[in-house]
């Protein structure tokens, strides 16, 4: 199974990792804010043609089990892709739209020399995601999942809510949250069973 950039679930926008996508979005966060005190705008790398597949969680899943049920272990690539992408453009217009009250503008440039250091470092590793366009050789999942299982469109509310839930946690990982919580009790355990 080969997914594309898988986000936050479709109603709630719920993830237990903030990685690739969210990487991106916290560091435009991050440089707007800067970007804001020195009253200027922002450049972010990205193509505006082309195009990001993001993939809700809770449809990616669904997607594989129909695969497995369907075919079993059949030795087969299944690209789990959504069949409509987002492009850079439209995903540019967005952070406009989320940020507006900065002040700040966001436009897309082809150009790693035109991006602050933020935007430099986290764009780094992304390069190809969003100056190149991907494809991707659906004939497997089309054949083993239902013809009505759609994907739900990547609109502006649904890329806010990705984005809410990840503020709403501080852009904290369940992973890493456990781990504190974990941390946290050590303390108190050890203490309660020496007594």
């Amino acid at each position: 199974f080969r997914p594309s950039i898988i986000v936050g679930a479709s109603g709630c926008g719920r993830i237990s990792e903030f990685a690739n996508f969210y990487q991106f979005v916290q560091a435009v966060e991050v440089s707007v804010a800067r970007a804001a005190r020195n009253g200027k705008h922002l450049s972010i790398l990205g193509d505006p043609s082309c195009s990001k597949n993001l993939i809700p969680v809770d449809w990616a899943a669904t997607q594989l089990m129909d695969a497995v049920e369907t075919d079993g272990p059949s030795g087969k690539t299944y690209h789990i892709t959504h069949p409509q992408p987002t492009d850079m453009a439209f995903i540019a217009a967005w952070l406009n739209d989320l940020f507006a009250d900065s002040g700040v503008r966001i436009e897309l440039t082809d150009s790693m020399d035109d991006l602050d250091g933020i935007m430099k470092r986290a764009t780094k590793s992304l390069q190809g995601y969003v100056m190149h366009e991907p494809t991707f050789d659906r004939t497997h999942i089309d054949g083993a999942t239902p013809d009505d299982a759609d994907c739900p469109p990547v609109t502006n509310e649904y890329l806010t809510t990705l984005y809410r839930y990840a503020k709403a946690r501080d852009w904290r990982n369940v992973f890493d949250a456990l781990s504190d919580a974990a941390e946290a009790a050590a303390p108190a355990e050890a203490f309660a069973n020496a007594s």
